[in-house]
């Protein structure tokens, strides 16, 4: 008996060495971003963490928080997904298809010759070319060449979905999660 004690305690005191503990904190966030939900985290190529808040777009680097200059009023508008490219632009895109850059401390709407999507944009990634794609939540995606216009591929050309989720760099050109599976692209300028 005195057997099985030893090793029941044995095995108690083995299975407590493996236990885990989640340690976390709240970070302290300005006034006016306590009022507002937390969307998205983004950690660009500088270090500085991105949160978009429903309405709002804060960068912090790691001491404080900087607002931007990119609040939307209308309450039906969110941040979906941001991004920086190689040339540190900050691209983000709205859940009703507008964009927004921000570079250095210059935030601006973007208004490409052929518009923006009417979609929420889902996703971004750059390929090995330095052309920007972007995944959108109901138009396919969308690559920008080096003229700096915006071409759509969607299942009106063939493309597989509509519905795409997300997007990324993968070998020569990028590869795009969509409802009917994986799709690799890659677009041949020239």
């Amino acid at each position: 008996m005195k057997k099985v004690w030893i090793f029941f305690l044995s095995v108690l005191l083995y299975i407590q060495g493996f236990s885990q503990e989640v340690n976390y904190r709240e970070i302290d966030l300005p006034i006016d971003v306590q009022t507002r939900s937390v969307q998205l985290l983004y950690l660009d190529n500088d270090g500085f963490v991105w949160i978009a808040t429903e309405q709002a777009l804060y960068r912090h680097d790691g001491n404080g928080f900087t607002g931007t200059n990119l609040i939307k009023e209308n309450a039906d508008q969110k941040i979906r997904s941001l991004f920086q490219d190689k040339q540190k632009t900050l691209w983000v895109g709205w859940n009703n298809g507008e964009i927004d850059c921000i570079k250095g401390d210059s935030v601006a709407e973007y208004h490409p010759g052929e518009g923006t999507p009417s979609v929420a944009i889902v996703d971004w990634a750059e390929d090995e070319n330095g052309l920007l794609w972007m995944a959108t939540d109901g138009e396919g995606v969308y690559v920008k060449d080096d003229s700096g216009r915006w071409f759509n591929f969607n299942s009106d050309e063939g493309f597989p979905s509509n519905e795409t989720y997300d997007i990324a760099h993968f070998e020569k050109g990028v590869v795009v999660a969509t409802d009917q599976g994986l799709v690799r692209c890659s677009y041949d300028v020239g």
